[in-house]
């Protein structure tokens, strides 16, 4: 008999990232709570008055020493430091580790491992201590198997997922493009912008925030075909959006530390029938399959793609779309969420 609860012990808390685990529990009568293990995100709450969100994440946190075999999906950064009092509180629990990190020899990390003994901390840790390993990709899955943080049998690849249902538009191409996501620079927003400014055949939409709003804002006042809409909360009401748009834009750009794991407005976007134009990273090079059903190239060269996406006849590009459209639907959270059984043999 399983448990009736699963908890997702996060450092930030992204239900969003979960749509396809609260899909299984809602098949099997099992309630998934979220809580937070960052000290600093649980007192940020209490300065932005979520207090009894912080107050649950706090009581959580110190009630699992006097508590036993309860299931928890730890979601935390491959040798991030925390993981060692972490393993203290959680020694009496089940264990679930979910990670979408794709540099598991440690080059490309938040957090770089310190002496021999934190990689051997977290390999034991993967080893040992979880009964099971949910991966975003099936990079991340190869990467822990190379680097001997576990066996291919102990990971599942499960990707993010979307949660409503969408219907896609019948409509002609109008070289609209659209940006979701954090208006920063690795995001190559400054890259993007200024491309459309230079091409008024062509309109963008962007939604989100970011360091660069004020920037984004400029741009909009500038240039009658650059809109920002602001951050909009929830794909229900980024679809009025995406349905307005022929491509969706994911411009990453690598730093030391971070590259695109995924990428969720691009499955949201394909899903919407968007062409996908995104740039080499890990994450979108597992979804889109450059030429089929959307459209891959390098860091910087952006706006060549852009200008050979508004010469593309509309035959071709409905051709791409319905591949993009196709792909898309593969991530409604009721298919993903069958990639999470294998909690449920091990609970």
């Amino acid at each position: 008999m399983h448990s009736n609860s699963i908890y997702v012990l996060h450092e930030y808390g992204v239900p969003s990232h979960y749509n396809a685990l609260i899909e299984l529990g809602l098949r099997h009568n099992i309630k998934i709570k979220f809580r937070i293990f960052s000290i600093n995100h649980i007192l940020r709450s209490t300065i932005k008055f979520k207090l009894k969100s912080a107050l649950n994440d706090l009581s959580f946190l110190l009630s699992l020493p006097f508590r036993k075999n309860l299931n928890i999906v730890l979601g935390i950064a491959p040798f991030n430091p925390k993981l060692s009092i972490l393993l203290k509180l959680l020694r009496n629990h089940n264990i679930f580790y979910h990670t979408s990190y794709t540099h598991w020899d440690g080059t490309v990390v938040a957090h770089k491992p310190r002496t021999p003994k934190d990689i051997n901390l977290w390999r034991d840790f993967t080893k040992h201590k979880t009964r099971h390993i949910f991966a975003v990709s099936e990079k991340t899955k190869q990467e822990l198997v190379n680097n001997n943080f576990a066996i291919c049998d102990k990971v599942t690849v499960v990707n993010h997922s979307y949660s409503i249902p969408i219907i896609p538009i019948s409509k002609n191409k109008n070289n609209t493009f659209i940006y979701v996501g954090r208006l920063t620079e690795n995001k190559g927003i400054t890259e993007i912008l200024n491309f459309f400014a230079s091409t008024p055949q062509a309109n963008l939409i962007i939604a989100g925030k970011g360091e660069k709003i004020n920037l984004v804002k400029e741009f909009d006042n500038k240039y009658d075909n650059i809109k920002y809409v602001g951050y909009i909360n929830g794909l229900t009401n980024l679809l009025p959006f995406y349905s307005q748009a022929d491509f969706v834009i994911m411009n990453s750009h690598r730093s030391s530390s971070w590259e695109e794991l995924f990428g969720i407005s691009i499955i949201e976007g394909m899903a919407c029938g968007c062409v996908p134009l995104a740039t080499d990273h890990s994450g979108p090079k597992e979804i889109i399959q450059n030429g089929i059903n959307g459209f891959i190239t390098t860091e910087g060269n952006m706006p060549t793609l852009l200008s050979q996406m508004i010469l593309l006849k509309n035959e071709k590009y409905q051709e791409i779309k319905t591949n993009a459209i196709n792909t898309g639907q593969s991530f409604h959270s009721s298919i993903i969420a069958n990639k999470w059984n294998p909690i449920l043999k091990n609970i």
